[in-house]
């Protein structure tokens, strides 16, 4: 487990890098200046919106409770993670909201993504009242 911690950690801040050199990037700011959010904005308040959602929905009882889920849209991708099934459908209006919003105006402005290197996840298992 400890293996697997280092690894979303570095995996994390490999992301963080690649997006901040996208976010610096005369293209990635946008055609006019008018426009103040840059790619990296329009890309992390997407994230946000979907991890919210996930993270509102690890509450558990059994094992059966827990799924495995994408998180990610059209304009960002992180690794899976297990949350409670009752949220399944809140969770792909967040991501059909992020794409029809957030992440059209990122494609639109020519804005590129990177996905991380993800390790599968181990079954979900209800752990402490969590979804983990």
């Amino acid at each position: 487990m400890k293996t697997f911690s280092r690894f979303l950690l570095v995996s994390a801040l490999l992301v963080s890098a690649l997006l901040a050199a996208c976010a610096s990037s005369p293209a990635a700011r946008g055609s006019s200046s008018a426009e103040p959010a840059t790619c990296r904005d329009l890309q992390a308040s997407a994230a946000a919106e979907v991890s919210r959602v996930v993270s509102s929905h690890t509450a558990c009882q059994t094992d059966s409770d827990c799924i495995e889920v994408a998180v990610g849209a059209a304009c960002f991708d992180h690794c899976s993670r297990a949350m409670n099934a009752t949220g399944k459908d809140e969770l792909e209006a967040a991501r059909q909201r992020m794409n029809d919003t957030s992440c059209l105006e990122f494609g639109k402005r020519g804005c590129k993504s990177f996905s991380p290197p993800c390790m599968a996840l181990p079954h979900p298992r209800c752990r402490a009242g969590s979804c983990a």
